[in-house]
């Protein structure tokens, strides 16, 4: 199979062993070992895997077989052997894995590989695991494999392709429409047994797609000239004002003429207990009328610039009925249009960069997200040392940076309109190793709350981000070039392993605990590695305090120093193999005996 399958399931060369879904479903059989699962071997296998709970491993000992059985995310690893002493590294190998495909990325890219490969039956169960992940990635590996359908079994030739139409209608992909337009006119004409099943779900799937194309690339249905792009909204702006009477005129801000081309005049008010009413509508049976409430109360919290409230309004729609889609895609449309509507015409052209880097609905929700906050001149912003896990905008005016070395403040740099402070901080989750002061300015600030609830909806505006922030320079780049250190102690590197426990609020020991291999120490704190399934899992642990031991004085002694502190830094290293080095400040800051030891040990 695929370099991907090889590079994440490690195990072909040393074992056999079957990749099973959650529900007992066989996945991949690299080996083809048990070539031929009964039905009766699948549903015992079904059986056992129900009864599992999450997370699970466990060694199964028999009289001529020894199994490891290991979970991840996508479901369940077994690995047969001869003994326990076979399993030795498997035991490592399948936490790899796990690691692995806890990343999202990785998980779509492994099933689309399996897909391509797998027999008819596997396909099936593949299919259900890439359902609830469709996207414009998936939809790639499904537009190459519905062009083979003519290789199907013909005993599960229908399922496959309503299975594979309906995916593709979900995964938002206009690059699908040829494709999926192809096949109807393929299927409908050939000789093919002809089942009318697979032509509606492929005809429901192309009409889904070509909304959304409309979505994207025509004017907005209902209100005239005014286009739903970002960019769009600023030649809008205009048009809106000559509409406009001229009381309207006098009284009326662009960023409110903007907003008017896209209201309805009757602006319902929102009400408390509207999902009640919803669900008691849905309950009688009448569900044309809850869908109707719905849409009014969606585009009232739209106006009212609560999106999220409209938002959830939205999924409520899609779990009423999943197939309305011209009410679902027109829900779509009125909360980004009124997002669009209530951006700043000055702030889209301060972060026209920014824009280009995004799609419309990426821009809007980041927007949204951030709020506006006004710095007087010589205000402080953020002091160094700071716990803050904010990424800080800057939109009109400028700050200037500032660090404190040996107890003087060294001004660093002056951050302008359009650019990001420090966004290392953000990203890495750190503590600010900088001060910020305003020069009168205004920022938008982006909690990383917002940021991790954003990452679900649009999974590449973290990186995006990161891309734009990157453009500008850092006081980290100050310091590399004049070789001048913030750092109160020398740091000096260090090996051996680091064991932590996480305090409580209290300052006692719980029961979560960690090791990792040490990186390097200074009188003031100490680094380490650590392997942690999910980055988000790996954020929680900043500002986190612990109590760590290292090793002291010379090997042989086998001692231990302890000390406590708090994490002030989490900072990324391997992507797949979710690698983050923890920095930790103590407390007390080390005596130099104790500082010898550990490096005497080291």
């Amino acid at each position: 199979m695929s370099n991907l399958v090889t590079e994440i399931l490690q195990l072909d060369a040393d074992c056999e062993y079957l990749l099973f879904s959650r529900k007992g479903e066989l996945l991949y059989n690299p080996t083809d070992f048990l070539p031929n699962l009964s039905r009766e071997q699948k549903n015992i296998w079904a059986k056992i895997i129900s009864l599992l709970p999450f997370p699970f491993e466990a060694k199964l000992v028999f009289a001529e077989e020894t199994l490891l059985i290991s979970q991840n995310e996508i479901g369940f690893i077994v690995v047969f052997s001869g003994g326990l002493k076979e399993l030795g590294d498997m035991t490592e190998r399948c936490s790899q894995v796990r690691e692995a495909v806890a990343d999202l990325a990785n998980r779509k890219k492994l099933l689309v590989e399996m897909l391509s490969k797998a027999d008819d039956n596997v396909k099936l169960a593949l299919l259900e695991e890439l359902a609830p992940l469709a996207d414009k990635e998936v939809s790639t590996g499904l537009v190459a494999l519905l062009a083979q359908y003519k290789q199907f079994t013909d005993e599960l030739r229908d399922q496959l392709l309503i299975n594979i139409c309906r995916i593709l209608g979900d995964c938002d992909s206009c690059e699908a429409i040829e494709p999926l337009a192809d096949f109807i006119a393929k299927y409908c004409k050939t000789g093919t047994p002809y089942n009318r099943d697979i032509e509606t779900e492929a005809r429901v799937s192309l009409q889904q797609l070509e909304l959304i194309q409309q979505q994207q690339s025509s004017v907005l249905p209902e209100n005239g000239s005014h286009d739903s792009g970002v960019m769009g909204m600023r030649e809008d702006h205009a048009e809106s004002s000559t509409s406009s009477s001229t009381a309207e005129t006098t009284n009326t801000n662009d960023n409110e003429k903007g907003l008017q081309a896209v209201q309805k005049k009757v602006k319902p008010p929102l009400k408390d207990g509207v999902e009640q009413k919803i669900k008691d509508l849905v309950n009688q049976g009448k569900k044309q009328e809850a869908v109707a409430i719905i849409m009014r109360y969606i585009e009232a919290a739209a106006q009212q610039r609560m999106f999220e409230k409209a938002e959830k309004l939205r999924d409520t729609l899609i779990k009423i009925d999943s197939m309305m889609l011209k009410e679902i895609i027109r829900a779509a449309e009125i909360i980004e249009e009124y997002k669009a509507a209530t951006i700043e015409p000055e702030h889209q052209e301060i972060l026209a960069e920014l824009i280009d880097m995004l799609s419309v609905e990426e821009f809007n929700s980041l927007y949204h997200s951030m709020s506006l906050q006004k710095f007087e001149n010589g205000e402080s912003i953020v002091e160094q040392g700071a716990f803050l896990p904010h990424l800080f905008l800057v939109i009109n005016g400028q700050v200037q940076l500032y660090a404190t070395v040996n107890g003087q403040e060294v001004p660093l740099k002056k951050v302008r309109s359009g650019e990001v402070i420090e966004p290392e901080t953000f990203f890495e989750a750190s503590v600010w190793t900088i001060s910020v002061r305003s020069l009168g300015s205004d920022l938008l600030s982006l909690p990383r709350k917002k940021l991790e609830i954003m990452r679900e909806k649009h999974p590449s505006l973290e990186s995006r981000l990161v891309d734009y922030a990157a453009r500008f320079s850092s006081a980290n780049d100050f310091f590399r070039q004049t070789r001048r250190s913030r750092r109160r102690y020398e740091r000096k590197k260090l090996s051996g392993r680091a064991s932590a426990t996480l305090l409580d609020k209290h300052g006692k020991e719980t029961d979560v605990s960690f090791k990792g291999d040490l990186f390097d120490i200074s009188r003031g704190g100490v680094s380490f590695c650590v392997r942690v399934s999910k980055k988000k899992n790996a954020g929680l642990l900043f500002g986190k305090r612990i109590s760590i031991s290292i090793p002291s004085g010379n090997v042989a002694a086998k001692r231990q120093q302890s000390h406590l502190g708090r994490i002030i830094a989490v900072k990324g290293h391997h992507i797949v193999g979710n690698e983050y080095s923890l920095h930790v400040e103590f407390d007390r800051a080390l005596s130099h005996e104790d500082m010898r030891k550990a490096l005497e040990h080291g």
